[in-house]
């Protein structure tokens, strides 16, 4: 091992060879060689970096490097496998990267032949007074340490080598170059010089003089390091004082111990004026017998041991061998109550010394004993717990004080209160419901003893009550509370109100001159909002979202004028605003999306919304009368009717008004206000000149009862610490286009709408801001992820809300069928081809069409309600005899992509030939196989069929064609069309013969006329616009 002794700044030189190292020298111990050398000068040589020892012996040649500082001017190295009985030598040569010096002088150097190593755990002290010569034994103790006691014997250097038990008032300080021998113990020339202390100092005279007496040493064996090996003293020594001590040291050494032992501490309990006795074990715990005799209690350091005594011993007179056991029986008589405790110290005789053993403690029942006068007290956020000490004690006993829970049966530690003789602590760190705490007396002779347990109550939700004194809070559930102050402040409050966030209480003072505070949710003070030297803001109540708060600012008269308002105020600090036109309100409270305030009127007409920033009013109807009032976090308004000859009744309605509920009366009521949830409501006030009182009505059925009633005063508000967690919701369309509007959802069982914040996130990036409608554009094509996720007032937080979907701006095609010029009947079956390549998939296909008579033009185009969303490829529809009917169609995907409107498709619906009117000539027939199954014959010449009003660019007609038919013109406006022939080789009806296109849409009566007296069947006329 390498030991830094001393370093000195030497200033870094170009790398030379260092000189050699000089002044080395060795010390010799039975389990190595120390050799120390100092570092050659580096006026003319480099700075070693490392170097290099060398051992020279036969058969035991070796170098070790050693690594050093470049500050360093001595250093030391130990070689613990250096062999037995072998002189061997030793040089040292410096290096540096110029590289190794000249070997140093050399020094020899042999391990002395020892019988060890012994047993490195067999290690001992014990210092025994011998109390047969008298005298004061107040601070004299008996030492037994060992390896494995508290604290552990171990040794060390103090001004000689010290063998001690974690104190200098608990050692053995020997020379450090003992040798073997019986010594006289003294301060001469000659005499072994050795310090004792066993808890009161051994000394022949003042000044720390040594002791006299005799020692024997053996198997006294120096280490590499300088301490012992091993060494095993016994020593008989006269302190000087009138006692004398007897001290037995064991060192990794086999020799025989003395020890004598009983537990640390004994405890007998005795109730107030009785006696009792109890047994207490004396076990010889050395290798050697003790022959013991008397026991007797002495005093302690702290305390008096007068009640107790020893009234039996089964071991006086007894040779006590290694391991055996005696009994010694001590008797306890307590005196009056809460008189002072026996507290003393076992000590028993032996011809080795009298063995002071352990603590013997005579005390009452920890109703006396234990802490005294415990009391707490709960109030939001804390837990107070208050206690005095025993008198049955000296408070130098007292180590301190432990606080247990044993709520869950099993006591739980919650902290510990440093001693003195009354204590006073705040727990703040209790779980919701029900605990039962303990105060724990600690001693400092390891006593612990509990106090009864006091039954109190960490509330799930308190009831925060205003009152001349300050706020009081209340247990809502009926737990064990006192109703303890919220915080430190004493002043008389009249308005209070809890933020949504949980952590903050505004309080108005008044009635008078005032303020207007922010409190943490455990009173203590946070900021001023408003303040005035004559009458103070009241009625404050907090926004859904934390952020604002409102009041009534009255209004005075007299020197100074103010007219009476509504202000809201920034919870953070900051002006106040004047809502206008709010003269007349009282009372104010925010609708649950903060967009708006409801109040009552000085003239108890009924309530009213507010606009805040507008001040317009709404009437909530049915609600005259009242004269305080709550809104709930849905949205239920609760209101008093305890104005002047109201009857006290509680009502509950909505914001909208009209029909209400009763839920109970409260004559007085001055204010009210729901839970967070919104199904418990708190209703506080009394009559003029009653103690006022706070009702509690459970509306969580059809059926409102009233579940509990505590004391009240001029303002209530609920206190609930800790805030369900709100839900989120996000729904999306499967495939949207570039732009899509996403549902986001809230909701919260403990919170208002509006004090929910919403945040989104697409496609991985950072979260943001968002409505309940997420609007998305310019987004690509393909799939996207989107994640929402709401946090409340408090910070509670929803867990997210994932989904995905898919983004098509590819737009659909459509392409109506090919459709007949003219239909001969009024069925139509309307088709079309549609895709889409987008993704998406074709969604749906809208159909419009114009229409236009024979005797009009085209109409407005028209959208049937059924064909806005047609799925499929076709539809069927009726259409009317005489019109020219022309189609479009669109179609739009899944993803809501919506194609323009298709090329029209144009068909005229045959007009019958009984809408013709015939002249002289022609007969009227019918048939299947006609249009309509009917038709127009003639034979003769010159007859004709007229259709008077007609409007058209292009006209057709509807005629049987045979072998034997004639010829046909046709006229319109009076301008002839043309001629149309009826000849085929073959009968076949229905035949369509259109006439030239004119250039003009002519109105007027079309004509047809026969040519001759051969056959004309005309079945019908259809026009083209």
């Amino acid at each position: 091992m390498a030991t830094l002794f001393t370093t000195t700044a030497i200033a870094s030189a170009a790398p030379a060879l260092p000189e050699p190292p000089w002044g080395l020298s060795s010390s010799v111990g039975v389990d190595g060689v120390m050799l120390n050398w100092y570092r050659g000068s580096t006026q003319t040589g480099g700075v070693p970096t490392t170097y290099v020892v060398h051992r020279r012996g036969p058969g035991y040649d070796a170098d070790w490097v050693v690594p050093t500082a470049t500050t360093s001017t001595m250093w030391s190295y130990a070689d613990r496998s250096a062999p037995v009985d072998v002189e061997v030598t030793y040089m040292v040569t410096a290096r540096n990267s110029a590289g190794d010096s000249a070997e140093s002088a050399p020094v020899t150097a042999r391990v002395p032949v020892w019988a060890g190593p012994y047993d490195p755990n067999r290690v001992s002290l014990t210092l025994v007074w011998d109390e047969a010569a008298g005298g004061d034994d107040t601070q004299r103790s008996t030492v037994v340490a060992t390896a494995s006691s508290t604290p552990a014997l171990t040794q060390g250097w103090d001004n000689g080598i010290s063998f001690s038990a974690g104190s200098w008032r608990k050692a053995l300080v020997l020379p450090a170059d003992v040798a073997d021998g019986t010594y006289t113990v003294g301060d001469a020339e000659g005499m072994l010089k050795m310090r004792a202390m066993s808890g009161d100092f051994c000394g022949s005279g003042a000044g720390g003089a040594a002791p006299g007496g005799t020692a024997t040493v053996s198997r006294a064996a120096r280490s590499v390091d300088g301490l012992y090996a091993s060494i095993s003293v016994d020593a008989s020594l006269d302190c000087g004082n009138g006692h004398r001590l007897r001290a037995e040291l064991r060192w990794h050494t086999p020799e025989a111990t003395h020890a004598l032992a009983t537990s640390a501490l004994t405890v007998v309990t005795a109730a107030p004026g009785d006696s009792t006795t109890t047994p207490v074990t004396v076990t010889n715990t050395g290798t050697e017998p003790l022959s013991l005799g008397a026991a007797r209690i002495v005093d302690s350091a702290m305390s008096t041991s007068a009640p107790l005594t020893v009234s039996g011993s089964t071991c006086e007179g007894l040779t006590l061998s290694s391991g055996s056991e005696c009994t010694v029986t001590v008797s306890y008589a307590a005196g009056p109550a809460a008189s002072v405790e026996g507290n003393g110290v076992l000590v028993m005789s032996s011809d080795v010394g009298e063995w002071e053993l352990g603590t013997v403690v005579g005390q009452q029942p920890s109703t006396y004993s234990g802490p005294q006068a415990v009391a707490g007290s709960a109030s939001p956020g804390r837990l107070d717990l208050s206690w005095t000490a025993p008198t049955t004690l000296s408070q130098s006993l007292i180590r301190g004080w432990r606080i247990e829970d044993l709520g869950s049966g099993t006591p739980l530690a919650l902290q510990t209160v440093p001693g003195g003789t009354t204590g006073r602590t705040t727990i703040s760190s209790l779980v919701t419901g029900a605990h039962a705490l303990r105060v724990v007396l600690l001693t400092t002779d390891g006593r612990q003893v509990a106090s009864e347990p006091v039954p109190l109550t960490v509330a799930s939700r308190w009831l925060l009550v205003t009152t001349a004194n300050g706020i009081r809070a209340y247990d809502a559930d009926g737990g064990v509370t006192n109703g303890g102050m919220l915080g430190s402040g004493r002043s008389s409050t009249d308005g209070v109100a809890v933020s949504p966030t949980r952590d903050r209480i505004v309080v108005s003072e008044g009635p008078y001159a005032g303020s207007v505070r922010v409190l943490g949710s455990s009173g203590d003070g946070v900021r001023i909002l408003t303040s005035d030297s004559l009458v103070a803001d009241r009625d404050p109540d907090v926004s859904p979202d934390g952020s604002t708060v409102v009041l009534l600012r009255p209004g005075y008269s007299g020197s100074q004028n103010r007219a009476a308002s509504l202000v809201t105020v920034p919870v953070t600090g900051g002006p106040a605003t004047v809502v206008p036109a709010s003269a007349g309100l009282s009372r104010p409270a925010w609708t649950p999306d903060g967009a708006a305030l409801v109040a009552t009127t000085d003239s108890e007409a009924g309530l009213v919304r507010v606009n805040p920033v507008s001040g317009s009013r709404t009437p909530i109807p049915g609600t005259a009368g009242a004269a305080a009032l709550a809104v709930s976090r849905s949205g239920r308004v609760a209101y008093a009717l305890t104005g002047w000859g109201g009857s006290g009744e509680i009502r509950v309605t909505t914001l909208s008004g009209g029909a209400s509920t009763l839920v109970g009366t409260h004559a007085g009521a001055t204010d009210l206000s729901w839970d967070p949830t919104g199904q418990f409501l708190a209703v506080t006030g009394a009559p003029y000149g009653d103690p006022p009182t706070t009702r509690l009505f459970d509306l969580r059925s059809a059926t409102p009862k009233l579940a509990r009633q505590l004391p009240g005063g001029s303002s209530v508000s609920w206190l609930v610490p800790t805030s369900a967690a709100p839900s989120a919701s996000l729904a999306a369309p499967a495939w949207t286009t570039s732009t899509a509007n996403l549902t986001v959802g809230a909701t919260d069982p403990d919170d208002a709408p509006g004090g929910l914040r919403r945040e989104c996130q697409l496609d991985g990036a950072a979260w943001a801001p968002c409505s309940p409608v997420w609007s998305l554009a310019a987004l690509r094509t393909g799939q996207h992820s989107s994640a929402v996720r709401v946090t409340d007032p408090s910070g509670q937080q929803s867990a997210i809300a994932r989904t995905t979907w898919s983004v098509d701006v590819t737009v659909p095609t459509v392409a109506l069928g090919a459709l007949p010029s003219v239909l001969t009947t009024t069925a139509l079956k309307l088709a079309w081809t549609a895709s889409d390549s987008g993704g998406s998939g074709l969604g749906s296909v809208e159909i419009r069409y114009r229409a236009a008579p024979w005797n009009a033009g085209f109409a407005a185009l028209t959208y049937p309600t059924a064909w806005r969303a047609v799925h499929g490829t076709n539809v069927s529809t009726t259409l009317t005899a005489g019109k020219q009917y022309c189609f479009s169609a669109r179609a739009r995907d899944s993803a809501g992509n919506l194609s323009a409107w298709s090329g029209e498709r144009c068909t005229s619906v045959v007009l019958d030939d009984r809408a013709l009117a015939a002249s002289a000539g022609w007969t009227r027939g019918a048939g299947s196989a006609y249009a309509y199954g009917t038709v127009s014959r003639a034979t003769s010449t010159g007859v004709s069929l007229t259709r008077t009003s007609v409007q058209a660019r292009r006209v057709a007609i509807v005629v049987t064609t045979c072998p034997t038919c004639g010829a046909v013109d046709v006229y319109h406006a009076g301008v002839r069309l043309g001629r149309v022939s009826l000849y085929s080789a073959t009968t076949v009806y229905r035949q369509i013969r259109w006439l030239p296109l004119q250039t003009v849409t002519r109105t007027g009566s079309v004509v047809i006329r026969t040519t001759s007296t051969k056959a004309s069947g005309v079945d019908g006329l259809a026009v083209m616009h």
